[in-house]
Parts: structure tokens; sequence; C-alpha cells
């Protein structure tokens, strides 16, 4: 056996144990995220929204809003997140938290509220129903919290291993690369299962190692982050000064420093509104440019709630490609903002991970069928040798 042939050998026997040792929290994780792309729509079967009959008139302000909800709420609630309207004659979207306190558990409600009327419409203190949150959080961190988030890191990293062994293993030989992409016709047993498995997993290579890897970047962005920059052209922003914050608190509400964003960014429409929740932070205002899909990576404009400066300006369209891959991670992993079609090959990327085991299982399970067959032919000879008279 040459040595390319002996590596292979060692290859192979390490994708397939790797891969019986992991498929079940693999394909559990990849089960979620196919569910979890269309969480949306799925939250809206569950618990459909209301329908709601908003007044009619010119919408007040966002800081009226803002005023509005906490005033509603009250016990300590203070809002953090604001989101307009997605169209006319629909309600906002804000999110208020309760400060941390000792003993205490801090609490997180959305509210929608009319823009008119600032009656609230609804809102829920449940981030997601029925069984989403259960799967959101197996999807994240498997149920474990927050210290479950590097274990999913390093189950992506093995999908990727896999995926980078099983394109090595599938390698044909010369003057076969016509066969090595499709099923061939009237292929039965092995020839069939193996067939499937590397000609899905050659078409689906490229989808499955980006959403992967994105994966991967969320539960290490540090350290995938620096290697990206290691590896691609980057160009930092400029570090800022601290934000000069009045003694007094905030000198400026939500809608002026809408305003200085938009100044600051001609055409740009509001997609959403962080509020300073602490001394030292600035409004964080994300906007988008015309023709940007939902979900594409936002500008974000820092604004001064002291002064209603804008002190930093990060627009995607701007960026170096170290950091504009970066910028797109989110939307490669979650399928959001590059249209319905990449958002269904997501969709599909989840399901990879069970289709592979299905086809490893029933490769592995007949190659085992065969060795015994094997075995058992080879001691029936051996036994009828050793009663021959000859023996």
């Amino acid at each position: 056996m040459d040595s390319f042939g002996l590596v292979r050998r060692v290859l192979r026997k390490l994708h397939l144990w790797v891969a019986m040792a992991l498929f079940v929290p693999l394909v559990a994780l990849g089960l979620s995220g196919s569910i979890l792309v269309y969480r949306s729509e799925i939250a809206a079967l569950l618990d459909p929204p209301p329908k709601l009959l908003l007044a009619q008139g010119a919408p007040h302000g966002v800081a009226a809003m803002l005023h509005a909800a906490e005033a509603r709420l009250g016990g300590g609630f203070l809002p953090y997140l604001y989101t307009p309207p997605p169209a006319r004659g629909q309600p906002a979207l804000i999110r208020l938290f309760t400060p941390p306190r000792a003993g205490v558990r801090r609490q997180i409600v959305t509210v929608r509220i009319d823009p008119v009327s600032l009656d609230l419409v609804a809102w829920d203190d449940a981030p997601l129903p029925g069984f989403l949150s259960p799967v959101l959080a197996l999807h994240g961190n498997l149920l474990m919290g927050r210290a479950g988030r590097p274990y999913v890191g390093w189950l992506g990293v093995a999908m990727l291993g896999l995926g980078i062994s099983g394109l090595v293993l599938w390698w044909p030989r010369r003057g076969r690369w016509g066969a090595a992409f499709t099923v061939k016709r009237g292929a039965r047993g092995l020839r069939l299962w193996r067939d499937l498995h590397g000609a899905i997993g050659i078409w689906t290579l490229a989808l499955f190692v980006t959403v992967t890897a994105s994966g991967v970047y969320f539960a290490f962005p540090d350290t995938v982050a620096a290697g990206i920059r290691a590896l691609l052209p980057s160009r930092e922003p400029a570090a800022q000064p601290p934000v000069p914050i009045a003694a007094g608190g905030r000198t400026i509400d939500a809608d002026a420093a809408i305003a200085a964003a938009l100044s600051a960014t001609p055409r740009a429409r509001l997609i959403a509104l962080g509020l300073p929740t602490r001394p030292g932070q600035p409004y964080r205002v994300s906007l988008a440019h015309p023709g940007d899909a939902q979900g594409a990576p936002a500008i974000v404009v820092q604004v001064d709630p002291g002064s209603g400066a804008v002190i930093a300006r990060s627009d995607p369209a701007r960026f170096a490609p170290a950091q504009a891959l970066l910028a797109w991670q989110r939307t490669l992993h979650f399928g959001v903002g590059l249209g319905g079609l990449w958002r269904a090959l997501v969709c599909l990327t989840g399901l990879l991970p069970a289709l592979f085991a299905f086809t490893g299982i029933a490769m592995w399970l007949l190659r085992r069928q065969a060795r015994r067959r094997s075995d058992r032919r080879r001691a029936r000879k051996e036994s009828l040798a050793s009663d021959s008279p000859s023996g």
C-alpha cells in the first residue's frame, strides 16, 4: 500500500469514528438550525399575532413612544431598543428590561405601541412561543446556558473537519471525475449509499462549510475574527474618544439622536435604535441604505447623548475585506438579508448532518455485513480444508 493509500485508510477510520461518536449532537444542531431559519413564520403559526385596530392620524415621535411605554409598564423598566413600524398603520416595537439587582432576576419585555394613540397594543415577556425557545437554546448552547456555547463551537469545528476529510476521501481517481458527481444508474446496496453520500457531500460542500464556519464564528468570535484579519486585508476603524456625558444625564432625546444619525447618512432609513442604559453609553442608530434587504449588515451611527454629535459611523459599504466578511456572518448563518433562495439553502444545510448520518450508517452496516459474510466463507473453507483426507 502506497503512502497516500495509507493516509486515506487512516483518514477514513478517523472520519467514520468521529461521525459515529458525534452524530447525535451534530444532527440535533442541524435540525434545530433548520427550524430556526423559519422561526418567525413558525412563531406566527403557534401564536398568531392579534389583529390590531390602530388609531388614524399623525404619529408621535420616538421619544414620546418610549416615554409612554416606560410609564405604562413602570416597575423600573427601562427601554433599550426601538424598532420602527415595518409599514404605515402598523405598531412600533420597544424592548424594555429591569436593571439587574441583588437577588432579582432581570426581566425583559417586548411591547408593541400604536404610534398615533401611544396605546400598548400587545406585549410579551417570552422571546419565542411553544417549542421554539428550547430549540433556540439547543442550537445556541446545547441547553446548558452560556457554558454550552464553547461546546457548540467545537461541534462546529468537528463538522468542518468531517467536511474537509470527506472531500479528501471523495476525491476521485484519474478518469472517474464524471461519475464522482452522480449516483450510478441502477446502483444498489453499498454502491448506492456510497454514491449518495459522496454526491450529496460534493454538491453541498461550499454551502455546508460556509454556514458551519459562520456558526463557529459565533461561538469563538474573537479567535475567528483574528484569523480572518490575518488572512484578508483589514482596516480597523480609528479609536474613538470616550463619550462625554453631561453630569445630569442625557441632554438629547431619541428623536434628536435619530436626526443626527440620518443627517450623517443621507437617504438612509431607520432600522433600529439602541438606547443608552448606563453612563458612558452612546445612542446606537442602525440604518440601511436604499434597497438593502432586511437582515443585511447595517450602518451603525453612534451619537453622543450629551451633545448630539456623531462620534462614530460604521458603514459596511466602506469596510475592508476582513471587516466585510465578519459583518456578513450573521446574514450567512441565519439566512437573512440575501433573499428567499439563500434562506431555503441555509434551511437545507441543517438537514445535511442527518442525511450524512443516515447514508454513512447505511454504508457502515453494509460493510460490516460484507465482512461477516467474508469471514464466514473463509472459516468454512478452512474447516473443509482441515476435514479433507489430505489434511
